[in-house]
């Protein structure tokens, strides 16, 4: 079974719609078979995750595509409330910061993150997207 074959789920956080929407149509062509849920902002995002975690744990979503700049919470203060959430290493979702930013300070702050496990730049290439997923 291929990993595009695995039904998998994926959670993207960004408040732009259309870049939501071209981001959803990406993952969909890289996995087919994914479940994505959209949340506008970190603070549905990260009450959505706590829902997740108390009805079902174990259930979070395997990658988690997180914009930087958000109004009401931002990618940053997201990763500090989802570290307070204590889930184990093994069940945490892989999180990719997502930004059309070209401050080099939100770069770097990625790159050192403990929980961010990349970095992407917006427009999104779907070849770097493949690379992520590990479907080179």
């Amino acid at each position: 079974m291929t990993h595009s074959e695995i039904l998998s789920k994926t959670m993207l956080v960004d408040d732009s719609e259309l870049d939501s929407l071209i981001f959803k149509m990406l993952i969909k062509m890289v996995l087919a078979k994914t479940d994505i849920e959209t949340c506008p902002n970190g603070k549905i995002a990260i009450d959505r995750i706590k829902q997740m975690n108390k009805e079902q744990p174990g259930s979070l979503p395997e990658y988690i595509f997180l914009d930087i700049r958000m109004p009401e919470m931002d990618g940053w203060e997201f990763l500090q409330e989802y570290d307070k959430l204590d889930i184990p290493v093994e069940l945490q979702s892989k999180i990719y910061m997502l930004s059309s930013s070209i401050d080099p300070h939100d770069l770097e702050r990625s790159r050192i993150h403990p929980q961010v496990a990349g970095y992407l730049s917006k427009p999104i290439d779907i070849k770097k997207l493949r690379d992520i997923l590990n479907l080179a």
